[in-house]
């Protein structure tokens, strides 16, 4: 009989997910009604804008991001045994990571010391926010079907 590894399949899923996610942050961070221009989400998480902040917990929940792709990596040279302890870090790290995504506005109003969003211009969450977080959501599925799976016989 031929042997089949889900936990690779899942894997190299998990890899895809996190890769979009990552390279997803290239996109606007925040949606505007007023023509101020903060960017693609790398630039507000590092502080590349003129007079902005680092915003450091949205660097941690990059780092979260990169550290969830590094273990899906080591994930594709899986076969059975471990399973169960990588799929629990996959779901905490990308889910940690991708719910500070979700929370940018009010880390960067804070980092930057802005009291009053109103007048930043900035509205609503952009997709360089959301996507990101949406497939680090996914690769979080992904952790949980290979946490609930049953073994086969």
């Amino acid at each position: 009989m031929k042997k089949r590894y889900p936990v690779k399949i899942a894997a190299l899923l998990g890899v895809i997910c996190l890769l979009v996610s990552i390279f997803s942050m290239f996109a606007k961070a925040f949606t505007e009604d007023q023509g101020a221009v903060r960017g693609n989400f790398y630039e507000v998480m590092f502080g590349l804008i003129d007079g902005t902040s680092v915003v450091l917990l949205l660097v941690v929940g990059f780092v979260l991001l990169c550290l969830a792709l590094i273990a899906c990596l080591f994930g594709l040279s899986l076969t059975d045994k471990g399973t169960k302890a990588f799929a629990i870090v996959l779901i905490v790290l990308a889910a940690a990571g991708g719910t500070l995504c979700l929370f940018s506005i009010p880390f960067y109003t804070a980092a930057n010391g802005i009291v009053d969003i109103n007048n930043t211009g900035v509205t609503t969450l952009g997709p360089g926010s959301i996507v990101p977080a949406v497939f680090a959501y996914l690769a979080v599925l992904i952790g949980l079907y290979l946490l609930l799976k049953k073994k086969e016989a």
